[in-house]
């Protein structure tokens, strides 16, 4: 049986200005979908790259928060899957100084089909000037998801 569908990846430099960035992604999207694309992927951080980790933590929403609603509305519209990497989500109430990394998948009718909370955290230390622990202000996933039937 063949199966060709043509995908989309996307990168753009992402800031802590949101709506800058949903007005790159979205460009980026309509573009590819234009040119055929089936599945759209966008970078980790597609929605803000902020300047720290409290920054991050203030910034980040719910997945059924406004921003990933507009992403849902994209993907309807356009009738494209999109993978969105690095997706800030809003931690629990109990853990309000911290978020998830989650990837979101949203099938073709804008409708969330799969989210993955990063389980792997980055963390770096280079002597005593780099330091980078994503644990600081992420909350690990626990566990691993299953393989999603997508074009």
């Amino acid at each position: 049986v063949k199966c060709a569908s043509r995908i989309a990846a996307c990168q753009f430099r992402s800031n802590a200005d949101k709506e800058r960035n949903f007005s790159i992604c979205e460009k980026l999207v309509r573009e590819a979908a234009g040119k055929g694309a089936k599945t759209v992927f966008l970078p980790e951080g597609f929605d803000y790259i902020a300047e720290s980790g409290k920054q991050s933590v203030s910034m980040a929403e719910p997945l059924d928060g406004p921003l990933m609603t507009r992403y849902r509305v994209l993907a309807k519209e356009l009738g494209v899957w999109l993978s969105l990497g690095g997706f800030h989500e809003q931690g629990p109430a109990e853990d309000p100084n911290r978020l998830w990394n989650s990837h979101v998948l949203l099938d073709d009718a804008g409708c969330l089909s799969a989210v993955y909370r990063k389980t792997h955290l980055f963390e770096c230390q280079l002597g005593d000037s780099v330091s980078l622990r994503e644990s600081k202000w992420c909350i690990p996933g626990k566990e691993i998801c299953k393989p999603v039937a997508s074009p």
